[in-house]
C-alpha cells in the first residue's frame, strides 16, 4: 500500500511487513524518481517500482492499494477480466478494470506494463499474481479494490 504526500514523494509499506499489522513504522517515504540504489528503495516493498510508476503515470493517483484477494487472484490465473456490467456497483464505482500481461513481480517490466495500462482505469488485473487499484485516498482505493473483488467472487459462484 502507498500514498502521495506531495507532489514527488509517497510513503510505501516497508519490505516483508504484515498488511493487517501496520503501524507508522513500517512505511518508508520514498521520492517517485528515487534512485535505483537508495536505501529508501532497499526497504521498500519489493513491488515499490510498480508503485512508483503508477504514480509517474498519473498524477491524479493519490493511493495504490496491491493486494492478492481469491476472486481477483484467480481471474488473474485465468487471464481474464471479471465484467463490471454484471453489479450495479462495480459499473458505478469500478467502472473498468484492466489486465496487465504477465510479468515478474517486482520487475521493472511489471511497472511499465502497470503505467501503460492505468489511463483510463483505476483497477488492474496482473496475471498470474493479483490486482491492485488507485484512487484519490487510500479509502477509496481499497473500496475500489473491495467491490472488484466482490464482483469476481460473485461472477466466480453464478458461473458454478
Amino acid at each position: 500500500m502507498s500514498a502521495r504526500i506531495s507532489p514527488g514523494r509517497i510513503v510505501i509499506t516497508r519490505r516483508g511487513r504484515r498488511k493487517g499489522e501496520l503501524t507508522p513504522r513500517d512505511f518508508v517515504e520514498i521520492a517517485i524518481a528515487e534512485a535505483e540504489s537508495s536505501q529508501a528503495r532497499a526497504a521498500a516493498s519489493t513491488e515499490h517500482r510498480m508503485h512508483l510508476a503508477a504514480y509517474a503515470a498519473r498524477p491524479d493517483i493519490e493511493a495504490l492499494v496491491h493486494a492478492h484477494p481469491l476472486g481477483l487472484s484467480a481471474y488473474a490465473v485465468r487471464g481474464e477480466v471479471p465484467d463490471v456490467n454484471a453489479l450495479d456497483e462495480a459499473r458505478a464505482f469500478v467502472r473498468a478494470i484492466g489486465l496487465v500481461a504477465y510479468a515478474p513481480s517486482g520487475s521493472e517490466a511489471l511497472a511499465a506494463a502497470v503505467a501503460a495500462a492505468l489511463p483510463g482505469r483505476d483497477v488492474l488485473i496482473l496475471r498470474d499474481h493479483g490486482a491492485l487499484s488507485v484512487g484519490a485516498s487510500v479509502e477509496e482505493a481499497l473500496a475500489k479494490l473491495e467491490i472488484a473483488e466482490h464482483l469476481a467472487m460473485t461472477l466466480l459462484l453464478a458461473r458454478r
